[in-house]
């Protein structure tokens, strides 16, 4: 859309520089001191026209879009933080959180559902391209799931391209295989500084719904939090309507994340004794 609001914003800007040629004829306005004050007016006139057209459709977008998330917020008990959101430093230690650069975050929505604090935010940073100078910018929404006496083991996992190879040996230790399951292992690389707890973590079931869902992830984990966010495309940021359909989808994979932990240590603790 942006692309098709800059050609809509060229033409006009062209029609209107059109349109003045063809009125050059005309004589300059008299309350003006000279010819040059009335070009710099005209061509003022002109910015003003190509800027409108560009910017006020993407304005009226965002601002009908924070009121839809408001809304959809509001009516879950969760609150919606328009405008700039700065994470704590903590949670920006997260390896999928450094990804990039040129980092923005804005639009929280914050709340609390059966136990579990509940943070989602937008996401926006670049990564250089690999085929020619420049870099794209991606925009993703971040959600945060808090547990307080729940220990996640560190971890992070990032879909298996050549761009994220870097974090298969993020922790020194190479990419958590799972010989028994070729799909997982395929689109994903999972890391590790203790590989063996995660990778008892990441049962069949928790696999399944990362493979068997219509979009790729990214998901780490860091002290007692599960950061995690769609990864398939450039523009992966929620519009209004998918708000909802978003937080069960996640909620549902981190509630997969909590059995398997609270599994993992009841069975530590019976060894134990």
């Amino acid at each position: 859309m942006l692309y098709v609001r800059l050609i809509i914003a060229i033409v006009a800007a062209y029609l209107y520089s059109f349109a003045l040629g063809k009125l050059k004829f005309l004589p300059p306005l008299k309350w003006l001191p000279n010819n040059f004050i009335t070009g710099l007016i005209y061509n003022a006139i002109g910015i003003i026209i190509f800027l409108y057209i560009l910017v006020w459709p993407y304005y009226k977008e965002m601002k009908i879009s924070a009121a839809g998330k408001k809304k959809n917020a509001t009516e879950l008990g969760f609150v919606f933080q328009d405008g700039a959101f700065q994470p704590d430093q903590s949670l920006l230690q997260s390896p999928i959180l450094k990804r990039g650069y040129r980092h923005s975050f804005s639009e929280a929505i914050t709340g609390t559902y059966d136990g579990v604090e509940i943070l989602l935010f937008n996401h926006n940073y670049s990564e250089p391209r690999t085929s020619d100078r420049g870099d794209d910018r991606f925009f993703r929404t971040v959600a945060v799931f808090t547990m307080p006496d729940l220990i996640l083991p560190e971890f992070i996992m990032v879909t298996k391209s050549v761009g994220d190879r870097m974090f298969e040996s993020l922790f020194g230790n190479g990419s958590i295989e799972f010989e028994t399951d070729a799909d997982f292992s395929k689109h994903y690389a999972l890391a590790s500084p203790d590989q063996d707890t995660v990778k008892n973590i990441f049962t069949a079931e928790l696999r399944s719904a990362f493979t068997g869902s219509d979009k790729r992830w990214a998901a780490a984990g860091i002290n007692n939090q599960l950061v995690m966010f769609t990864d398939s495309e450039y523009d992966e940021q929620l519009n209004p309507e998918e708000f909802v359909h978003y937080l069960e989808k996640t909620l549902g994979i981190f509630n997969i994340f909590k059995s398997e932990v609270l599994r993992l240590s009841r069975r530590v603790d019976n060894m134990a004794k």
